[in-house]
């Protein structure tokens, strides 16, 4: 039965910690197309104010929201579609004491918090919330008693429905508020291009629009003024931002902070000018780049009053964030009819610069590239500092490319990449950066140090690690184009694979005597511990908090000692014991329907780094039992293919067994045994 909710005054309604007590509440309705909750006025609501749960297809439409307490108009469980939200007003939305439970995110409310895209927000106005105005918060799954009815959807991915014309202004206070953002949660990462159209983000605390680790949108004309930061994209990637004007303070704001004694975006002490500068749209590094993430493109974008007039210093229309360093600067972002009047200062990256941050942006009007003032980024092209902006560069090379390398998360914090045009003396030095992008395992397996190496496209260059000034082979070097599709033929790269060199023994610290030196862990993780096998003093463990049975303790091999048909011969002695140290009894033989399987030892092969490719060879899942003792032994053969030989990585592991049993191992070995002279083998890669 359609319903149709016009003309109220609801006052005082909800009850603050309660679920579901809401002043307007549509609750597991299913399909409500036709109803309609239209002109009505809800205010001093103690708990949110018109929740869409679990219902789809209805109008919410010319109603104003005043002095609320916790999120506004909202979609619940994230599975509500086909809703249509329409000139509504939310005004003064404040955050909530007592939450609904720890899964609830009002005490950082939001006057429209949507966790859907597939709805439809049109000429709504978000005004003087606490927190945010509109907050897309995302989870990868649905929640909640919806959460059974959508199995396999992730909002996360879904595409925007319509966003248009919709007004955010002076929102904010709380730390990460703005008048639109996708942060934090899963972000926001939508199968097709997300269009945010005529939007107007005004007199913000923070920004205007923060992007957060999400990626794929188009913001198209709108106005933004008077937020501290225009629009972030932070962590974020593939964004167009297309026919917009943004001013940093204008006039009238500027006469309004005076009149009051108000600093506005400036902090008043000056302990934070460098994070309260007014910026106009502000750039991150990030973690990776690759085929599903490109860069930031301006066009057709007109600045206004971001300069020394905001009366905060360093302001500009372009910046770069200095406060986190991911390494990896997209060169694929690009300017293009891009106009700046004579009050803004054009681009500050100074903080950028002195944080190693090494920009490039590509002007597509000159066919030239803005770099960071450092040899980094200059030495191998013909550059000329840059008079109208800060600690850039101006380079007469049209297209720049990127190459990531990235080597074992062991190597010292000073370990350096020195790069050389091929034929040439003039060098750059490069630092790595530590890898922390995914903390969710509690490892350290999938965790590299990286070296992102910008170069003209096409040209020939060659490389070698150091440390200390000396020659070092960090284990291994995956590589992969972080600009796919870059502007430009790739440029060649021949890393040198000096350093010392063992590949009669390759396993490192193979008793526990060194700690866990050498040694990872995936889905869990691993510790030495006393009283090894046969007498000796240590021994390696995995831990009890395993998540999952398909990894365990495992090392990344030296890949120079990757030779085809090189035979080595693996030997380990084994502990196998369930939670309450009992011995584990395992079932030798197939995965499928075997619930106590045998620990196997294989190595993995990897190809690439932002989108690998993986293969795999079993070196031995057979457990010899010791009469002598409780540890037992593995032993088992395997001969290096061309998987390996052309791999940038080989990692060698344990796995397979439950994720409750603790896997004890010492006196590893892996030692050559035929084909131990030959030294031919690929150069892997694709550098």
């Amino acid at each position: 039965m359609n319903q149709t909710i016009r003309g109220l005054e609801i006052k005082g309604f909800g009850q603050q910690g309660n679920l579901g007590r809401y002043s307007l509440h549509f609750h597991m309705s299913d399909n409500v197309h036709g109803s309609v909750v239209s002109k009505n006025i809800i205010r001093d609501s103690h708990q949110r104010c018109v929740v869409v749960h679990g219902s789809n297809g209805l109008l919410i439409e010319d109603n104003v929201a005043y002095n609320t307490a916790g999120h506004c108009f909202m979609l619940e469980d994230g599975g509500e579609v086909d809703n249509v939200f329409r000139n509504n007003l939310g005004a003064l939305t404040k955050k909530v004491s007592t939450l609904i439970s720890n899964d609830e995110t009002d005490d950082e409310p939001s006057t429209f918090w949507i966790t859907n895209p597939q709805n439809s927000f049109e000429n709504n106005v978000a005004a003087g919330s606490q927190g945010s105005g509109y907050w897309f918060e995302f989870r990868t799954r649905v929640r909640g008693p919806s959460a059974d009815l959508h199995p396999g959807v992730n909002p996360s991915r879904l595409p925007l429905k319509h966003f248009v014309g919709n007004v955010a202004h002076s929102n904010g206070g709380q730390p990460n508020s703005a008048g639109l953002k996708t942060y934090p949660g899963a972000g926001y990462n939508p199968s097709e291009e997300a269009a945010f159209v005529d939007l107007k983000m005004y007199r913000n605390r923070n920004s205007g629009i923060f992007f957060h680790n999400s990626g794929g949108f188009l913001i198209q004309g709108g106005i933004f003024a008077d937020n501290r930061v225009g629009i972030e994209v932070d962590q974020a990637h593939s964004v167009r931002i297309i026919g917009s004007q943004i001013t940093g303070i204008t006039p009238s704001f500027a006469d309004l902070l005076s009149s009051s004694g108000k600093a506005g975006h400036c902090d008043v002490g000056g302990t934070m000018m460098n994070t309260n500068r007014v910026v106009g749209v502000d750039l991150h590094s990030q973690r990776n780049g690759g085929s599903k993430a490109t860069g930031v493109v301006l066009e057709d974008l007109s600045f206004a009053h971001l300069g020394e007039g905001t009366q905060c210093p360093g302001s500009s229309a372009l910046s770069v964030d200095p406060t986190l360093d991911f390494g990896f600067f997209d060169p694929r972002h690009s300017i293009s009819n891009v106009h700046f009047d004579s009050y803004t200062s054009k681009l500050n990256i100074c903080d950028a610069v002195a944080r190693g941050i090494n920009v490039a942006i590509q002007d597509k009007d000159t066919s030239e590239f803005i770099v960071s003032s450092n040899s980094n980024m200059t030495t191998f092209s013909s550059c000329t500092t840059m008079q109208d902006a800060a600690c850039a560069s101006r380079c007469n090379t049209t297209c720049l490319r990127t190459l990531q390398l990235s080597v074992s998360f062991f190597t010292e914090e000073n370990l350096k990449l020195i790069v050389k045009q091929t034929g040439g003396d003039d060098e750059i030095q490069l630092s790595g950066y530590r890898d922390f992008r995914d903390p969710f395992w509690n490892t350290r397996s999938h965790l590299t140090r990286k070296f992102f190496v910008t170069l003209p496209a096409g040209g020939s260059y060659q490389a070698e690690f150091v440390l200390d000034n000396d020659p070092m082979w960090p284990v291994f070097v995956e590589s992969s184009w972080e600009d796919e599709d870059g502007c430009g033929p790739a440029f060649s790269l021949d890393v040198s694979e000096n350093g010392p060199k063992d590949c009669a023994q390759l396993i490192v610290n193979g008793g526990g005597e060194d700690g866990i030196h050498g040694w990872w862990h995936t889905a869990g993780g691993v510790e030495a511990v006393e009283g090894g096998a046969g007498g000796s003093s240590h021994a390696l463990s995995s831990l009890n908090s395993r998540a999952y049975s398909s990894w365990g303790i495992a090392q990344f091999l030296d890949t120079r000692c990757m030779v085809l048909d090189r035979m080595y011969t693996l030997s380990a002695s084994i502990k196998v014991i369930n939670q309450d140290g009992s011995a584990y009894v395992c079932v030798p033989g197939p995965v499928a329907y075997n619930y106590s399987p045998c620990p196997e030892a294989r190595l993995r092969s990897r190809i690439g780094t932002t989108d690998p490719v993986d293969s795999y060879q079993t070196i031995t899942s057979t457990i010899t039992s010791s009469s002598t003792d409780e540890w037992d032994q593995m032993v088992g053969t395997f001969t290096v293919t061309e998987a390996e030989m052309n791999a940038g990585s080989v990692l060698l592991s344990w796995y397979r067994t439950p994720a409750h049993v603790k896997v004890i191992l010492d006196n590893i070995t892996l030692s050559c045994v035929s084909g131990c002279d030959e030294t031919t083998r690929s150069l892997r890669g694709g550098m």
